[in-house]
């Protein structure tokens, strides 16, 4: 069975972010309107977004949607840390990247 197109893995462009000294794949679509960033559970990736990404975008929306620490396309980040705080400042430098 062929994968529907909403779900295609390659639909958007997965962007890297180093900033915090690891590798964060993310994907940032509507750039220019209202930031809003879509966090993925345990054990989760960003790709459950990926069927609202469009519909948050055309309702005026900058949808920013990482991968967290050692998820998905992500490292795990060097400093050892995986936890709430880490994950916060992580997500602060892509919505001021």
């Amino acid at each position: 069975m062929p994968t529907p197109p909403e779900l295609d893995p390659e639909r958007y462009e997965i962007r890297v972010s180093r900033r915090r000294g690891f590798r964060q794949a993310y994907v940032r679509e509507g750039t220019g309107g209202v930031p809003l960033v879509c966090v993925h559970g345990w054990p989760e990736t960003k790709r459950i977004y990926w069927r609202v990404i469009d519909p948050l975008v055309e309702a005026g929306f900058e949808v920013i949607v990482p991968d967290l620490r050692g998820f998905g396309d992500s490292e795990v980040a060097p400093d050892g840390f995986g936890d709430t705080f880490a994950d916060s400042l992580d997500l602060y430098s892509l919505v001021h990247d």
